[in-house]
């Protein structure tokens, strides 16, 4: 959520590697083994899963960075993770992308109210998105799942002030209610305050069956591009 290509549960962006960066990929591919010896000590599963984003590609020099970085992933990840860029494939879910393209990794997300900050760029003064949100494969969204789609929606800083850059998240807190019923999930954040480059983020998110399964809140800082 904190506008970045790519989250921190997913791999750094593929170029100007350096050790840090490789250590994080280390560290992301060591969780495979670490859930796998857990669900065997304790004999139910942890629900852990491998994920990550499908994100419109909004104009040329998108896609040529998305393209760029397409190859140099298949160097520095290797076999680990794949940044694909490829034509979309569901209209249904899709976000709005100018080209048609999209960068495909595993979370899939439909925004269904704030669109129009996408389509126009320029702040709604909502502070408010609400989105669908599954696995682009069609997987099972497990109990642990929703620590990490809290924190997947477009922060609606967005839509309080103009040319906000990034986004990063200072504190977060996650109460999970339940395990989520099979099928996409609505998720509502919500922002109402913005001062001196702070703001905060109230996350709802609700299952196919309208239980209430988690709940989320965290502070964020607010960069610009100005």
């Amino acid at each position: 959520a904190s506008g970045g290509i790519v989250g921190a549960l997913a791999p750094h962006v593929p170029e100007n590697w350096n050790p840090k960066k490789q250590f994080q990929l280390e560290s992301l591919l060591m969780a495979a083994a670490f859930w796998q010896q857990v669900e065997e000590a304790g004999g139910l599963s942890a629900g852990y899963a491998r994920s990550g984003r499908v994100q419109p590609i909004a104009d040329v020099a998108a896609l040529a960075l998305a393209s760029a970085r397409e190859d140099t992933a298949k160097t520095l990840w290797g076999e680990a993770a794949h940044w694909q860029v490829r034509p979309i494939e569901n209209q249904e879910w899709c976000a709005p992308s100018a080209t048609g393209l999209e960068i495909h990794d595993t979370v899939d997300i439909r925004v269904v109210k704030g669109q129009e900050f996408f389509e126009r760029r320029e702040p709604t003064n909502t502070g408010e998105f609400i989105a669908y949100m599954r696995y682009s494969d069609g997987a099972e969204i497990g109990t642990l799942d929703l620590l990490m789609f809290v924190d997947m929606m477009p922060p609606p800083a967005f839509t309080l002030v103009p040319n906000v850059g990034w986004v990063p998240t200072v504190e977060l807190t996650v109460q999970v209610r339940g395990k989520p019923a099979p099928g996409p999930i609505l998720c509502r954040a919500r922002s109402t305050t913005l001062m001196s480059g702070v703001t905060e983020l109230d996350c709802e998110i609700w299952d196919a069956n309208g239980a209430l399964v988690a709940l989320g809140r965290q502070t964020m800082k607010v960069r610009s591009m100005s």
